[in-house]
């Protein structure tokens, strides 16, 4: 809505690499603040980050709702005065509001092309963000010997990465075909996890990670720069809810397969991180030629 639509490559570029900077320090951080001792409290590292996620996010909601009682209470009683009990009326008419908006949407996404071809390259996303997070977290964990800080510094390359990947699609990007770089992008991330599975290392995982967030960062920019140019302008909302609630649906399902290989595959494998990983790196190639 801010900007014409020849700026919104450029500005959703913009947009990734201000959020990059955010991961780099969150993800770094919270290795870090893992890597702590919180023997004073009875916690280990990793029940702290529990503890310190969970409220973060208990915040975050408390907060969205009172944004969205607050606002509908108040320019209700602008126009006439209303009880305070409205409130809990106000947040089951915005449930049922955004159940109705979602079957539409999902009903506008199977009919355009378009819609439908970002929507499962978002599946693909969330198959390679679910394969990546689950493996080498554990991987870096139990057997690379990283530990949590190493989990931190890995997701900081890789958020890294996609500042300069998102910096450099907005200043040389405009002319080249969205989905050339989603697809594009997709096979390079998928031969660099089948890359990674062949030598298998910490060491080799640091230029990897940051490569591939310089290769990713363009796919995510153009996926939202296409969402933007073929949504609706009354469905754009409703299209990205639906765009994320896909990605973490596809991320939960893929993590949790991923793990379960891991597990089944250490009863028949010397080494099941690398082949659980070669063998996501191949769902995410088959996947992207078949979107």
């Amino acid at each position: 809505d801010l900007v014409t639509h020849n700026e919104l490559l450029p500005a959703n570029a913009a947009l990734s690499s201000i959020v990059r900077v955010a991961t780099v320090t969150g993800m770094v951080g919270g290795g870090l603040l893992l890597d702590q001792s919180w023997s004073r409290f009875g916690w280990e590292g990793w029940e702290a980050g529990f503890y310190v996620d969970s409220m973060a996010y208990l915040v975050s909601v408390l907060t969205l709702v009172g944004i969205t009682v607050l606002s509908h209470a108040a320019s209700r009683r602008a126009r006439s005065p209303h009880p305070i009990a409205e409130s809990a009326e106000v947040v089951m008419h915005e449930v049922e509001h955004l159940r109705s908006g979602m079957k539409d949407t999902f009903k506008l996404i199977m009919s355009h092309h378009g819609l439908r071809f970002v929507f499962l390259m978002v599946v693909v996303l969330g198959a390679l963000a679910g394969a990546i997070f689950n493996i080498l977290t554990a991987a870096s964990i139990a057997v690379l010997g990283a530990g949590a800080k190493g989990v931190g510094f890995l997701g900081g390359l890789l958020a890294g990465g996609m500042i300069i990947g998102s910096l450099a699609v907005g200043t040389v990007g405009k002319r080249w075909d969205k989905r050339w770089m989603m697809v594009s992008g997709c096979l390079l991330m998928g031969a660099l996890m089948l890359l990674g599975s062949v030598w298998f290392s910490y060491a080799v995982f640091m230029p990897i990670a940051f490569l591939g967030g310089a290769v990713l960062a363009p796919v995510m920019v153009a996926m939202d720069t296409m969402l933007h140019e073929w949504s609706p302008r009354g469905s754009r909302g409703l299209i990205f809810s639906s765009r994320d609630t896909v990605l973490g649906a596809s991320f939960i399902g893929f993590s949790t397969l991923a793990g379960a290989s891991v597990a089944l595959l250490q009863a028949v494998a010397r080494t099941p991180y690398a082949v659980a990983l070669f063998i996501f790196g191949l769902v995410v190639i088959v996947g992207t030629l078949g979107a």
